[in-house]
Parts: structure tokens; C-alpha cells; sequence
């Protein structure tokens, strides 16, 4: 975008938004900012906690999988000798 057009956007929003309207938009342009950004960091801990209970629970079966294993390994040693 050039500086031109930036001007042209800047007279628009002052042709739309009187002056004395501008510090209230400016001040619900940083709200939305500031919940967008709160929003985003709830979603991406929300999300790590999911992928970290998830990674548990496939830790989990894995681990069950393997003492079931390690357990019929031991038992047929058991009884073979």
C-alpha cells in the first residue's frame, strides 16, 4: 500500500468519523484488539491442553500395552521352565 493510498484511507476515515468521534473509535478499535488477543491465547491454551491430554492418554495405552506384554513374556518364561 503507498503513501498515497494510506492518505486517501486517512481522508475517508475523517470524512466519515468527525473528529470529535475519533478518539471513540480509536478507543473500540484497542478494546477489539486487546479481546482479540485475549481470545487467541485462550485458544492456544486450550488447544496445548488438549494435545497434552490427548499425548497422555496415548502415553497411557502404550504403556498398558507394554506391561500386558512385558506381564505374557514373563508368564510364558514362567512356565517354560
Amino acid at each position: 500500500m503507498t503513501a498515497g493510498e494510506l492518505l486517501v484511507i486517512l481522508g475517508v476515515i475523517l470524512a466519515v468519523f468527525t473528529p470529535k468521534k475519533l478518539p471513540m473509535l480509536a478507543e473500540h478499535a484497542a478494546l477489539l484488539l486487546r479481546r482479540w488477543t485475549y481470545f487467541q491465547q485462550e485458544l492456544r491454551a486450550f488447544l496445548q491442553k488438549t494435545l497434552k491430554e490427548q499425548q497422555l492418554k496415548e502415553n497411557i495405552e502404550k504403556a498398558m500395552q507394554a506391561d500386558a506384554k512385558y506381564i505374557e513374556q514373563d508368564s510364558n518364561t514362567d512356565s517354560g521352565a
